[in-house]
């Protein structure tokens, strides 16, 4: 029972430092301001890009569908009377000028659409690569500041702390803890962040 109580209150007491720790490592990329933000500039314009692909293959589903259409209809509009022709575009969702302009540059839409997806699924690679790149150097170097810093808190220390804690436990310290952190900077952070851009430009298109 009593060992149960001593766990529990250990427990209790590393609770408030465990709750701190995720602030104090976003903090880490505080030092580097402009840097830290320009993942995020980056992800931006990649979301963007991302987001612009399936308004151009829905552009390009539009062309064929309505440029069926046209193929059917335009050619016989002399022969349905003048008098149906109203009701006939309500019911196609069209209006003449529309169908004209599909008849006449339906492969030309799609071709552009087509140039266009390439260009916009090149620039995402561009700015993915960009976003990719920034975000580990900074990770890196958030890293690299902890590290440096845990050598400074654990030189500091004195030999009686050293002798009541395992050897082991510091080394995972050092490095597993401080990996785990640099990963959330570099990759889970940008994800989560990410996942909102998506959310809310999907829901804005």
């Amino acid at each position: 029972m009593q060992a149960s109580m001593s766990t529990s209150r250990r427990g209790r007491s590393k609770e408030p430092g465990q709750k701190g720790s995720l602030g104090r490592a976003i903090r880490y990329l505080s030092s580097y301001r402009f840097k830290a933000l320009v993942p995020y500039i980056f992800l931006f314009f990649a979301t963007l890009a991302q987001l612009a692909v399936p308004k151009l293959v829905g552009n390009i589903i539009d062309a064929i569908t309505g440029g069926v259409i046209a193929e059917n209809v335009v050619p016989n509009l002399d022969k349905i009377p003048a008098a149906i022709q109203p009701r006939l575009f309500e019911q196609l969702g069209y209006t003449e000028a529309q169908l004209m302009n599909l008849y006449n540059n339906a492969e030309q839409m799609l071709i552009t659409a087509g140039i266009a997806i390439i260009i916009f699924a090149t620039v995402r690679g561009f700015f993915a690569f960009g976003q990719a790149f920034t975000a580990e150097r900074n990770s890196q170097s958030v890293a690299f500041d902890m590290r440096n810093d845990l050598f400074s808190k654990i030189s500091k220390l004195s030999f009686s702390y050293h002798d009541r804690n395992q050897t082991g436990q510091l080394m995972v310290r050092a490095t597993d803890d401080v990996e785990k952190v640099r990963l959330f900077i570099g990759q889970g952070l940008l994800q989560a962040i990410g996942a909102l851009f998506l959310l809310v430009g999907t829901l804005i298109i």
